[in-house]
């Protein structure tokens, strides 16, 4: 194994081990959170709810306000001393264990640095950090992937929103379905979305605007009845946003294939439909 082969594999470990204890974590907080809460509303512990069932998950039961709620229910006598200490102590192993995840983001900045992908672009992103980029590189990589039999995995752009979960099934955005496998990595999915929520928080331009400018379009939609009208406020946020993972994607797999120099295309509405406007990829000089 080459030294540039070994470092990457380090690498994918470092991130993996990130996520992986940030699950962990994650999961027995949400355990921890949920217990406490099934406790301060006298909700049986045994008691199992629905998924979909409404639970008044309000900021007195977030990290920050747990241990004050705990100190209220000792008082109102909704703890006793000894589950109170018990709980306490618990709280405090996972103060440690979140300590112990945070080690590795030193790690994925070191790692990250050797990446051209991140040094040439993303690092001049904003609502892209470290973390995300090394999950970007991670997950997807710089577009260049090929199954056994010498297919590439991504050769085009749509095939990256297919490996991503932003195409359509039958006109629709694809929706898991209880028992049957998805065609699409759930894991490139959900960091797509994120990534498209940063941009909407951090007001990242250009994403930022297309989220604005396809909002609106979506509300003019539902405004006139239009067939293909979003179902609600909230379906049109999630089209917005949607827009803006397809975009960036796009200019994602561009720019990879670009530093890699494979081929490129651009996406299909702009090679065969002779659309005009194509948004610039931000913070790149070799615009295709």
């Amino acid at each position: 194994m080459s030294e540039s082969n070994f470092l990457k594999e380090l690498g994918h470990i470092i991130v993996g081990g990130y996520y992986d204890h940030q699950a962990v974590r994650t999961q027995t907080m949400n355990r921890i959170r949920d217990i406490i809460r099934k406790k301060d509303e006298g909700i049986p512990l045994n008691k199992v709810e629905e998924k979909k069932e409404k639970k008044a998950f309000d900021k007195r039961y977030s990290d920050r306000f747990l241990p004050l709620l705990l100190d209220e229910m000792r008082k109102n006598k909704k703890l006793t001393e000894d589950e109170y200490q018990y709980i306490t102590k618990l709280l405090e192993a996972e103060k440690k264990a979140h300590a112990y995840e945070q080690a590795y983001k030193p790690l994925m900045e070191e790692y990250i640095k050797t990446e051209p992908l991140y040094t040439k672009w993303l690092s001049k992103i904003k609502g892209i950090g470290p973390v995300l980029s090394s999950n970007l590189i991670h997950i997807i990589g710089y577009c260049d992937g090929k199954y056994p039999d010498g297919r590439e995995k991504v050769p085009t752009i749509s095939s990256l929103w297919h490996y991503c979960g932003l195409h359509v099934v039958n006109g629709k955005a694809p929706k898991r379905q209880k028992g049957q496998k998805v065609d699409y990595n759930t894991k490139a999915r959900t960091l797509v979305w994120k990534i498209a929520d940063s941009f909407v928080k951090k007001r990242t331009s250009p994403y930022r605007e297309i989220y604005d400018s396809e909002k609106k379009r979506q509300i003019s939609l539902m405004e006139s009845n239009a067939p293909n009208a979003p179902d609600s406020l909230g379906h049109a946020e999630l089209r917005a946003r949607r827009k803006v993972a397809k975009i960036f994607t796009a200019h994602y797999w561009l720019v990879a294939r670009q530093i890699k120099g494979l081929p490129i295309t651009k996406p299909y509405a702009f090679d065969r439909l002779n659309h005009q406007h194509m948004i610039p990829i931000p913070f790149w000089d070799d615009n295709a």
